[in-house]
């Protein structure tokens, strides 16, 4: 959890403050991205590995033994997620778009397909 959310609340808006155009941000921010996501997937398997083994020798009750093993399985899900499913989407419209995402109008549908995918994938 701890380099997605540094890259969330530090990397992130500190890049976009300071590249002169959000075209270039985003094109820095997707590989950053997509290996964040890497690192969140290795940390949840780890988890799930460790809470599954731990669950096996510790008596401890049920439910505690679910969650141990249910939220790093959450976890692995939603970083796959925003790796597969959102990130490609917004490359492939940032490079499709014609010119800078910073000069189409609030109405353009490229733009307004990135906007949806970037508030889901935050």
């Amino acid at each position: 959890m701890g380099p997605p959310l540094f890259f969330g609340a530090a990397v992130a808006p500190a890049v976009f403050r300071i590249l002169p155009t959000r075209d270039m941000a985003g094109a820095l921010q997707s590989p950053i991205l997509t290996r964040a996501c890497w690192f969140a997937e290795a940390s949840f398997a780890v988890l799930f590995l460790t809470s599954w083994l731990i669950g096996r020798w510790w008596q401890a009750p049920r439910l505690s033994r679910s969650l141990m093993t249910r939220a790093p399985i959450l976890g692995m899900i939603s970083a796959v997620v925003i790796e597969k499913l959102l990130i490609p989407p917004i490359d492939r419209i940032r490079t499709e778009a014609p010119g800078l995402i910073d000069n189409l109008p609030a109405a353009d549908p490229s733009r307004a397909l990135l906007d949806r995918y970037h508030r889901l994938s935050t």
